[in-house]
């Protein structure tokens, strides 16, 4: 039943990990990024994305500190190997970001450009999670 218990704790420890991440550096790159707009668009809503973007910039600070907080606490109360797997899962989320702010579009499988840059990140991807795993390893079985 141990472990079962410690598979449990690994799956879901795997789920926050990439939805935290995700959505960390999401909030930190929308933030500080302008969304495109054209020349078509009326007053009232540049308007609006102007005030967006200023909710958007102090959103992104504010996520910014409490992300270092967090990776504060995550380092003393855990371990390194931890942290270095949040910021790899959250460095090979920033080409998609930024091809989403840059068009506007949501990347899916899809529309997902297939050159070797993504190669690299879905390899960074597997690295961070792996690394993320040897920490909780050495965190709950060792």
């Amino acid at each position: 039943m141990d472990i079962a218990w410690i598979i449990v704790k690994f799956i879901i420890a795997n789920i926050l990990l990439l939805m935290i991440s995700s959505t960390l550096i999401g909030i930190i790159f929308r933030g500080i990024f302008k969304p495109r707009t054209d020349n078509s668009t009326s007053e009232y809503v540049a308007e609006l994305y102007e005030k967006r973007r200023k909710r958007g910039l102090t959103s992104a600070i504010v996520t910014s500190v409490i992300t270092i907080i967090l990776f504060f606490y995550l380092y003393k109360y855990t371990n390194i190997y931890i942290i270095i797997g949040i910021i790899l899962n959250m460095i090979s989320r920033t080409k998609d970001l930024l091809n989403e702010i840059r068009t506007g579009i949501k990347t899916t499988k899809r529309n997902v450009s297939n050159d070797r840059l993504d190669l690299v990140l879905s390899i960074v991807t597997f690295l961070g999670v792996a690394i993320f795993n040897y920490g909780l390893y050495l965190m709950w079985i060792k």
